[in-house]
């Protein structure tokens, strides 16, 4: 499996640490998965060459994230602790590259060849945009000055290049042997940066026991170490740093979903709660409003049916009272006694409507 281009620019383990380290997959296997995206890897390169070369197996896991190279650059920048020039040389080689397909792109579905910027790069590993381009134009002019500071040697070439001899490395001493017997250094992380910091730790625990060489104070200082680091080298421990932040941001996110979820459907009820009572406060108004207007409105129907009738004003009750009384069957001739009736009875009809006029324009 090959690495992706991004991951390429940092150099690979070398020397007595690649030996160690291979010793060490071979024993214990590879405690953390190698991070792959479309069959490249992304993180854990020396992880996956040294389980080769032990003939070992070589979990691996696929990168759930839309940003790949970002990914890269800060998995490396934060396991390898590096200075400002090897951060500024790296952003350089990286500013520099052409991705050449989607699955090397800097984020996915981007289009072919897109260059990452000086600015996009200088972010990702945390330097400044002027000690990129001072990186850059190194790159072009002095390759190998460019590759002394991504090794972190750029001090050691430039005394060389004066006709000074760089100052002598500390050698190995024992104290470092019993670090790796005691766990400490597990995975031979010997590298300068780790070495000082795993120094630090051991002279703040026993003060002094290094450079007195005594011993049984180093080991139980390494040993304490290794203890309080559960016997992970820094490898392991940065990755389970980085997977706790990862669960963590995570877990806020879900939680701030759950939360605008929440509240959301909280106001929906609230607003239809709100709804149904002012639906419940408006609907007798409304009622009685319809039945006003519906009585006012049969009022003028029947009023407008008396216009269009014809009814006349000057005929009054005595009059029809008097028709009453000549139309009683009563009063009729033998052979008009029928005609009276049906007389009668209409005008008994036309007096009660007339009466029921007078009621409603009164």
């Amino acid at each position: 499996m090959k690495a992706h281009p991004a991951a390429e620019i940092f150099p690979m383990m070398t020397g007595d640490a690649w030996s160690s380290f291979v010793a060490d997959i071979k024993t214990n296997g590879v405690q953390h998965p190698v991070i792959v995206h479309d069959g490249m890897i992304l993180d854990g390169r020396n992880r996956y060459a040294a389980a080769q070369e032990a003939g070992v197996e070589c979990p691996t896991k696929e990168y759930p994230g839309g940003d790949p190279v970002a990914y890269i650059m800060s998995a490396n920048v934060q396991r390898r602790h590096l200075t400002t020039a090897q951060r500024a040389a790296f952003a350089a080689e990286l500013a520099s590259m052409q991705l050449g397909s989607n699955q090397h792109s800097k984020k996915e579905g981007t289009s072919n060849d897109v260059p990452i910027t000086i600015d996009e790069a200088a972010s990702m590993l945390a330097v400044g945009r002027a000690s990129v381009d001072r990186a850059k134009a190194v790159m072009r002019t002095d390759p190998e000055m460019h590759e002394a500071a991504k090794a972190g040697k750029e001090k050691e070439l430039k005394a060389q290049r004066k006709g000074k001899e760089p100052k002598a490395k500390e050698p190995a001493m024992k104290w470092q042997s019993i670090a790796q017997e005691t766990g400490a250094a597990r995975l031979g992380n010997l590298n300068s940066d780790y070495l000082r910091k795993l120094k630090a730790d051991i002279d703040e625990i026993a003060p002094g026991a290094i450079e007195s060489k005594n011993e049984p104070a180093v080991r139980e200082a390494c040993e304490f170490i290794a203890k309080k680091t559960g016997g992970k080298s820094l490898d392991e421990r940065y990755e389970e740093h980085r997977q706790e932040v990862a669960t963590l941001k995570e877990t806020a996110a879900q939680k701030f979903d759950r939360l605008i979820n929440t509240e959301k459907r909280l106001l929906q009820e609230m607003f239809q709660t709100q709804l149904r009572e002012e639906a419940k406060r408006m609907l007798p108004e409304m009622d009685a409003e319809y039945k006003r207007m519906r009585d006012e409105y049969a009022v003028k129907n029947r009023r407008l049916a008396i216009s269009i009738k014809g009814i006349s004003p000057q005929i009054t009750e005595d009059d029809y009272r008097l028709l009453l009384n000549v139309l009683h069957p009563d009063r009729a001739p033998e052979d008009r006694k029928e005609r009276f009736a049906k007389a009668f009875d209409i005008v008994r009809k036309l007096d009660e409507y007339i009466s029921s006029v007078k009621a409603l324009k009164s």
